[in-house]
Order: structure tokens, then sequence, then C-alpha cells
């Protein structure tokens, strides 16, 4: 049986000495550790300056107990250039795998053709067409690798994109509600 005709088990990525094999074609998206795994959360501490958390105001609705969350998946993985919704920070840590970040300045944004209606932008600065998208020539940006055993911090409206760069990215996502 193929890796594909099976549901992937999380265990196995953790205890599997060939995750590339595991991983090849799957992506695992913004798992909610506290709703399918709790115990993985056990013992956590985290430095105080990200320790507050205003989800807590929402105890017993959906949305509060959505974070922290997995993303697991393979090399060459991006995402879109965008802006996370909430207008919050949020901090990644980087467990296993290495990351490039694209993180613009959040006074360029108008430069990157937001898309009002929702948190996509039209500018990709993967593969930026400066002729399609001028203005983008002119946003300022900073290139941020993450690796294993790193945290990224990202204060709200930055727009952003990433790269996995390694065969495989093992992270905590985690939403934090909080104005610095």
């Amino acid at each position: 049986m193929s890796n594909s005709d099976r549901p992937l088990i999380i265990h196995e990525l953790f205890r599997s000495d060939n995750l590339f094999d595991l991983m090849t074609g799957n992506y695992l998206f913004d798992w909610s550790v506290q709703r399918n795994c709790p115990s993985l959360l056990e013992g956590a501490i985290l430095p105080s300056y990200i320790a507050s958390d205003q989800l807590q105001m929402f105890s017993g609705r959906p949305i509060a107990d959505s974070w922290p969350s997995l993303l697991v998946g393979p090399k060459g993985t991006r995402s879109a250039l965008h802006v996370d919704g909430f207008a919050t920070h949020f901090w990644m840590v980087m467990f296993k795998g290495k990351k490039r970040w694209r993180v613009y300045a959040r006074e360029d944004e108008s430069l990157l053709y937001p898309n009002p209606l929702s948190n996509k932008i039209g500018f990709d600065g993967h593969s930026p067409d400066f002729e399609k998208f001028p203005l983008s020539s002119l946003a300022d940006y900073y290139d941020v690798e993450l690796k294993s055993g790193e945290m990224i911090l990202l204060p709200y409206d930055f727009p952003h994109q990433v790269t996995l760069l390694l065969y495989i990215d093992i992270s905590i996502f985690v939403l934090i509600l909080v104005n610095f």
C-alpha cells in the first residue's frame, strides 16, 4: 500500500527516520493540537512575552481551541503572500526543517496589490512579475530563514509568505490575539 492510499498517522511523522517518504504529496495545515491531541501541550512552557493569550476570552467558542496548531509539509511547499486575519500577532516554532519567510513592511501593503475583500494579495514574491505589478518593486521586505529549534514572532498586519526549504517542516503555529 502506498502512503497516499492510507491515512497518515501523526505519530508516524515524529517516530520515522524517513519523514520525506511519509510526507510526499501530503500537507497538514493548521491542525488544532488542542482539539486533536492536547497531550502534546502537557508541560509546555511559554516565554513570558508570548504567554498571554486573548483567545481565553472566547472560552467555549470554536475559535478558542483552534490554536496552537500544527503544520507539517514537504520541501517546496509555499504559501501565497497574505496578511493573517483577525489583525493578530503570531509566533511559530520550527521543530524540524527550514522555512524561508519573506516579510514585507506593513506600510507597503498597498504596493503589493491587496484585495480589499479578502486577506489575499495579488503580487507573488516567490515569482515576482514587476511588469504586471510595477508598484511592488518599491516595497521593502526582509528574508528570514527559520531553522530547527528557532522561533519567529510576527506582528499583526505584516504581509508575508513562506517556502519550506528542507525536506520536511514540523512546526507549531500559535495565533496570539495580543497587541504588543
